[in-house]
């Protein structure tokens, strides 16, 4: 499905805001100390967004959409086990994993501006809303230990 006028534009400072955080978190990955289940899964979440990000210009919002619900699925699915894991981290791994969960945070509420701007007059609900519940009480809990 290709993008359509009526959707909203992810402005140029709002995709290189997300473009850089993206390699910063994947930087850090690369030189952060913590488990390989915590690597993997914040390696999916990043993977997920760069490349619905990539899809935005032919496809606009629907990829990122796409993206924000997987990860939304997999903080609900994995959340037992992501809770343990974090409890387990270094320091330095849960700041990468607060700044990972802040991301999916960001990038749900740009994909909310852009739904808005579709669906202007209509009544619809915001992914960000609906991801905001999953994402806090892991930044709470990791800011907290």
């Amino acid at each position: 499905m290709l993008k359509t006028e009526e959707e909203g534009e992810l402005t140029p400072e709002a995709m290189s805001e997300l473009r850089v955080e993206l390699e910063s978190l994947e930087a850090a990955l690369r030189d952060t100390e913590m488990s390989d289940y915590l690597r993997l899964f914040i390696q999916r979440q990043v993977n997920a967004i760069r490349d619905a990000i990539r899809l935005y210009g032919v496809q606009g919002a629907r990829p990122v959409a796409e993206a924000v619900r997987k990860v939304a699925g997999d903080l609900i699915c994995e959340r037992m086990r992501l809770q343990t894991e974090a409890e387990n981290a270094p320091e330095e791994a849960k700041s990468l994993l607060a700044r990972a969960v802040n991301v999916i945070k960001r990038t749900a509420e740009v994909c909310d501006d852009l739904e808005k701007v579709k669906k202007t007059g209509e009544s619809a609900a915001s992914i960000a809303a609906s991801v905001a519940p999953l994402v806090l009480p892991y930044i709470a809990k990791l800011l907290a230990n």
